[in-house]
Protein backbone atom coordinates (compact mmCIF):
# COMPACT_ATOMS: atom_id res chain seq x y z
CA UNK A 1 0.00 0.00 0.00
CA UNK A 2 1.42 3.63 -1.07
CA UNK A 3 0.37 6.25 1.76
CA UNK A 4 2.57 8.60 -0.18
CA UNK A 5 0.29 11.78 -0.41
CA UNK A 6 1.15 13.73 -3.34
CA UNK A 7 1.04 17.49 -2.69
CA UNK A 8 0.75 20.18 -5.54
CA UNK A 9 1.65 23.65 -5.10
CA UNK A 10 0.70 26.02 -7.49
CA UNK A 11 2.58 30.00 -7.51
CA UNK A 12 0.73 32.52 -9.02
CA UNK A 13 3.21 35.22 -10.14
CA UNK A 14 2.30 39.30 -11.14
CA UNK A 15 3.88 40.74 -13.55
CA UNK A 16 5.44 44.33 -12.80
CA UNK A 17 4.45 47.04 -14.81
CA UNK A 18 5.33 50.59 -14.71
CA UNK A 19 4.42 52.39 -17.63
CA UNK A 20 5.84 55.91 -17.69
CA UNK A 21 5.24 58.84 -20.12
CA UNK A 22 6.52 62.24 -20.00
CA UNK A 23 4.56 64.73 -20.83
CA UNK A 24 3.44 68.66 -21.33
CA UNK A 25 2.41 70.11 -17.74
CA UNK A 26 -0.39 72.31 -19.42
CA UNK A 27 -0.99 70.55 -22.76
CA UNK A 28 -0.60 66.81 -21.98
CA UNK A 29 1.33 65.91 -24.97
CA UNK A 30 4.57 63.77 -25.05
CA UNK A 31 7.73 65.63 -24.86
CA UNK A 32 10.44 64.28 -25.68
CA UNK A 33 14.14 64.05 -24.73
CA UNK A 34 13.96 63.94 -20.84
CA UNK A 35 16.49 61.39 -19.26
CA UNK A 36 14.78 59.86 -16.30
CA UNK A 37 16.84 56.98 -13.82
CA UNK A 38 15.88 54.93 -11.99
CA UNK A 39 18.12 54.21 -8.87
CA UNK A 40 17.50 51.36 -6.12
CA UNK A 41 17.50 51.93 -2.06
CA UNK A 42 21.26 51.87 -1.84
CA UNK A 43 21.45 54.52 -4.49
CA UNK A 44 22.63 52.19 -7.58
CA UNK A 45 21.39 52.79 -10.87
CA UNK A 46 18.94 50.50 -11.77
CA UNK A 47 17.56 51.22 -15.97
CA UNK A 48 17.83 54.85 -17.35
CA UNK A 49 15.37 56.10 -20.52
CA UNK A 50 15.38 59.41 -22.64
CA UNK A 51 11.89 59.75 -23.43
CA UNK A 52 11.12 59.25 -27.29
CA UNK A 53 7.34 60.38 -27.12
CA UNK A 54 5.60 57.02 -26.02
CA UNK A 55 5.22 54.84 -23.20
CA UNK A 56 8.27 52.97 -21.59
CA UNK A 57 7.89 50.24 -18.95
CA UNK A 58 10.39 50.22 -16.29
CA UNK A 59 8.31 47.03 -14.81
CA UNK A 60 11.15 44.61 -16.11
CA UNK A 61 13.42 45.62 -14.12
CA UNK A 62 12.01 45.79 -10.91
CA UNK A 63 11.91 43.69 -8.21
CA UNK A 64 8.77 42.82 -5.70
CA UNK A 65 9.82 44.30 -2.23
CA UNK A 66 12.20 46.72 -3.30
CA UNK A 67 12.19 50.19 -2.86
CA UNK A 68 13.16 52.83 -5.67
CA UNK A 69 13.52 56.42 -6.85
CA UNK A 70 13.09 57.74 -10.15
CA UNK A 71 14.91 60.87 -10.93
CA UNK A 72 14.45 63.44 -13.90
CA UNK A 73 18.40 64.01 -14.43
CA UNK A 74 17.55 66.32 -17.90
CA UNK A 75 14.90 68.36 -19.88
CA UNK A 76 14.47 69.04 -23.09
CA UNK A 77 15.21 72.72 -23.56
CA UNK A 78 12.35 74.84 -22.66
CA UNK A 79 11.25 72.41 -20.08
CA UNK A 80 11.28 72.95 -16.13
CA UNK A 81 12.12 70.00 -14.28
CA UNK A 82 12.33 69.05 -10.74
CA UNK A 83 10.88 65.38 -9.95
CA UNK A 84 12.06 63.00 -7.89
CA UNK A 85 9.15 60.34 -7.31
CA UNK A 86 9.63 57.44 -4.31
CA UNK A 87 7.80 54.53 -5.08
CA UNK A 88 8.20 50.60 -3.27
CA UNK A 89 7.04 47.06 -5.24
CA UNK A 90 5.07 45.16 -3.21
CA UNK A 91 5.38 41.63 -2.93
CA UNK A 92 2.39 41.06 -4.80
CA UNK A 93 3.67 43.39 -7.33
CA UNK A 94 1.68 46.34 -6.46
CA UNK A 95 2.96 49.60 -6.38
CA UNK A 96 2.80 52.17 -4.12
CA UNK A 97 4.15 55.52 -5.34
CA UNK A 98 4.89 58.79 -3.73
CA UNK A 99 6.49 62.13 -4.91
CA UNK A 100 8.94 64.01 -3.46
CA UNK A 101 9.10 66.36 -6.02
CA UNK A 102 7.35 67.94 -8.64
CA UNK A 103 4.58 67.27 -11.16
CA UNK A 104 2.83 63.59 -11.80
CA UNK A 105 -0.13 61.50 -11.55
CA UNK A 106 -0.38 57.55 -11.10
CA UNK A 107 -2.51 55.09 -12.02
CA UNK A 108 -2.54 52.32 -9.64
CA UNK A 109 -5.20 49.99 -12.46
CA UNK A 110 -3.31 50.55 -15.42
CA UNK A 111 0.26 50.98 -13.55
CA UNK A 112 0.95 54.37 -15.35
CA UNK A 113 3.13 56.59 -13.88
CA UNK A 114 2.73 60.09 -16.32
CA UNK A 115 5.99 62.87 -15.15
CA UNK A 116 4.98 66.31 -15.97
CA UNK A 117 7.29 69.01 -17.15
CA UNK A 118 5.97 72.49 -17.16
CA UNK A 119 7.43 74.53 -20.12
CA UNK A 120 9.62 78.13 -19.21
CA UNK A 121 8.41 81.61 -20.06
CA UNK A 122 9.82 84.83 -18.92
CA UNK A 123 8.99 87.90 -20.38
CA UNK A 124 11.48 91.26 -20.35
CA UNK A 125 10.15 95.17 -20.04
CA UNK A 126 12.54 97.88 -20.64
CA UNK A 127 11.82 100.82 -18.37
CA UNK A 128 13.10 104.35 -17.90
CA UNK A 129 13.93 105.68 -14.36
CA UNK A 130 9.79 106.61 -13.95
CA UNK A 131 9.03 103.33 -14.20
CA UNK A 132 7.78 104.07 -18.37
CA UNK A 133 8.42 101.85 -20.86
CA UNK A 134 11.60 102.59 -22.90
CA UNK A 135 11.92 102.11 -26.20
CA UNK A 136 15.30 101.75 -28.64
CA UNK A 137 17.70 99.39 -26.42
CA UNK A 138 19.27 96.55 -28.38
CA UNK A 139 19.42 93.11 -26.47
CA UNK A 140 21.11 89.84 -27.21
CA UNK A 141 21.17 86.36 -25.08
CA UNK A 142 23.89 84.47 -24.98
CA UNK A 143 24.47 80.82 -24.34
CA UNK A 144 27.84 79.54 -22.19
CA UNK A 145 29.48 79.15 -25.60
CA UNK A 146 28.85 82.32 -26.71
CA UNK A 147 25.97 81.25 -28.88
CA UNK A 148 22.89 83.99 -29.49
CA UNK A 149 19.82 82.77 -28.08
CA UNK A 150 17.80 85.84 -28.18
CA UNK A 151 17.58 89.57 -29.76
CA UNK A 152 15.98 92.40 -29.81
CA UNK A 153 15.28 95.96 -29.87
CA UNK A 154 12.73 96.86 -27.03
CA UNK A 155 9.64 99.09 -28.62
CA UNK A 156 7.41 99.83 -25.32
CA UNK A 157 5.90 96.58 -25.17
CA UNK A 158 6.98 93.39 -23.32
CA UNK A 159 9.28 91.17 -24.91
CA UNK A 160 8.69 87.35 -24.80
CA UNK A 161 11.94 85.89 -24.11
CA UNK A 162 13.02 82.60 -26.34
CA UNK A 163 12.82 79.73 -23.63
CA UNK A 164 12.57 77.15 -26.18
CA UNK A 165 16.34 77.37 -26.66
CA UNK A 166 17.18 77.78 -23.07
CA UNK A 167 17.93 74.80 -20.74
CA UNK A 168 17.07 74.46 -17.24
CA UNK A 169 20.47 74.55 -14.72
CA UNK A 170 22.04 76.40 -17.40
CA UNK A 171 24.27 79.87 -17.55
CA UNK A 172 23.00 82.58 -19.54
CA UNK A 173 24.11 86.34 -20.49
CA UNK A 174 21.71 88.49 -21.30
CA UNK A 175 23.32 92.30 -22.75
CA UNK A 176 22.00 95.09 -23.72
CA UNK A 177 24.27 95.91 -26.32
CA UNK A 178 23.20 99.41 -27.47
CA UNK A 179 20.94 101.86 -24.69
CA UNK A 180 18.70 104.29 -25.95
CA UNK A 181 20.06 108.16 -27.18
CA UNK A 182 20.69 109.68 -22.98
CA UNK A 183 20.28 106.76 -21.17
CA UNK A 184 23.28 104.61 -19.90
CA UNK A 185 23.29 100.52 -20.85
CA UNK A 186 23.24 98.13 -17.93
CA UNK A 187 26.16 96.51 -19.96
CA UNK A 188 25.97 92.61 -19.97
CA UNK A 189 24.60 90.29 -16.71
CA UNK A 190 24.62 86.84 -15.60
CA UNK A 191 21.38 84.87 -15.45
CA UNK A 192 20.63 81.27 -14.43
CA UNK A 193 17.74 79.40 -15.35
CA UNK A 194 17.40 76.87 -12.66
CA UNK A 195 16.24 73.46 -12.61
CA UNK A 196 12.91 74.15 -11.17
CA UNK A 197 12.55 77.00 -14.04
CA UNK A 198 13.27 79.89 -11.99
CA UNK A 199 15.80 83.00 -12.95
CA UNK A 200 18.69 83.81 -10.20
CA UNK A 201 19.54 87.36 -11.77
CA UNK A 202 21.83 89.85 -9.91
CA UNK A 203 21.16 87.99 -6.43
CA UNK A 204 17.18 88.36 -6.94
CA UNK A 205 15.08 84.92 -8.09
CA UNK A 206 12.32 85.11 -10.32
CA UNK A 207 9.36 82.47 -10.72
CA UNK A 208 8.94 81.13 -14.11
CA UNK A 209 5.98 83.27 -16.00
CA UNK A 210 7.17 86.50 -14.40
CA UNK A 211 8.11 89.74 -16.27
CA UNK A 212 11.58 90.99 -15.48
CA UNK A 213 11.63 95.02 -15.54
CA UNK A 214 14.84 96.05 -16.49
CA UNK A 215 15.65 99.84 -16.00
CA UNK A 216 18.20 102.34 -17.70
CA UNK A 217 19.73 105.80 -16.08
CA UNK A 218 19.53 108.33 -17.89
CA UNK A 219 22.84 110.07 -18.46
CA UNK A 220 23.85 112.59 -16.14
CA UNK A 221 25.32 115.90 -18.20
CA UNK A 222 27.59 118.49 -16.87
CA UNK A 223 27.86 122.07 -17.03
CA UNK A 224 31.22 121.26 -19.19
CA UNK A 225 29.03 118.64 -21.11
CA UNK A 226 26.54 121.25 -21.96
CA UNK A 227 28.75 124.06 -23.40
CA UNK A 228 30.35 121.57 -26.24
Amino acid sequence: KDDTTKVEITNTYNKINLFVSKTDLTSGAEVKGAKITVYDADGREVTSWTSDGTEHDFGPSLKAGEKYTIVEEGAPAGYAYVNKIALEVGKDGKMTVTGTEGNFTYDEKTGKLEIKDEKISYQIEKLNPNGKPLNGADFRVTDEKGKEIDKWTSDGKKHSLNTSEMEAGKLYTLTEVKAPSGYKSIGSINIKLNKDGSLYIEGKTYQNGSTIQITDQAVKTTASDEKK
